[in-house]
């Protein structure tokens, strides 16, 4: 009986092989890899609650910074329209495995940037960003390549900036918006993608007079200029936005 590893390998020669002109289909090796692999090892993942994490956590950070590879050392191709990633064999690069497991990017102090895990060559579980100054800047929940869960984004100067509940990919529940002073600047429901309601605040927290979405129609400002005049607002329509304009003078 051939070895998991020995399988990994034959299964990205055969996608490639389709790749570059086999007779395969490759969605079908795809499916059949995917099935195949199912069950193997998962690294370890920081838990996340409300926009924090184990990250937090110095020794899990670097723990899991000195064991992850460099993103660039891994080789993509597209199946089904999703980009798949695989550590590729050194003898022949259009062979490998399929990678789980961290893939990082890091600065020239050697500060992650970016931190991503993966399962069977797909997103699966956290993935961070982090600015120059060592804030975060993104951190998101992933399930087989879509975002799940609670996904959060910061400034630079690590004020919260966005937080969003997400479900197979899609907006769906509440998502919030701050300004960089803190203050905050929308609150939205979301069904499946659709906007069904918001309410919004200019920067000096007063709020929005114009904002007005409720069951998925009605107007939403969505900028303001410092000094509270609006940038644009947009018209929806059953939850889905059906055009924009510039307000009046």
């Amino acid at each position: 009986m051939q070895s998991r590893e020995r399988i990994r390998h034959r299964i990205i020669d055969l996608l490639h092989r389709e790749l570059f002109g086999g007779e395969m289909q490759v969605i079908q090796i795809a499916v059949f890899a995917f099935a195949l692999l199912l069950g193997c090892g998962e690294a370890s993942l920081p838990s996340e609650t409300d926009g924090t994490s184990e990250w937090d956590d110095h020794q899990t950070y670097e723990r899991i910074l000195t064991e992850a590879v460099e993103l660039a050392t891994l080789s993509t191709f597209i199946s089904g329209g999703q980009l798949v990633y695989y550590s590729p064999n050194e003898k022949n690069p259009r062979t490998g495995f399929l990678f789980t497991g961290w893939a990082k990017e890091t600065y020239d102090n050697g500060q992650a940037s970016l931190l991503n895990q993966f399962k069977d060559g797909t997103l699966n579980g956290l993935c961070t960003e982090w600015y120059q100054n060592g804030h975060k800047e993104t951190q998101n929940q992933i399930k087989e390549g879509r975002k799940e869960g609670l996904c959060t984004s910061w400034y630079t100067n690590g004020q919260k900036r966005s937080q969003a509940n997400f479900k197979g990919g899609k907006k769906d529940g509440l998502s919030t918006d701050w300004y960089e002073s803190g203050r905050k600047r929308s609150e939205e429901n979301f069904k499946s993608d659709k906007l069904m309601s918001a309410v919004a605040w200019k920067p000096n927290g007063q709020k929005c007079p114009v904002t007005n979405v409720k069951d998925g129609n009605g107007i939403k400002v969505d900028a303001y200029y410092e000094d509270g005049t609006e940038v644009i607002r947009s018209t929806y329509k059953d939850g889905s936005r059906i055009g924009d304009s510039v307000p009046p003078p």
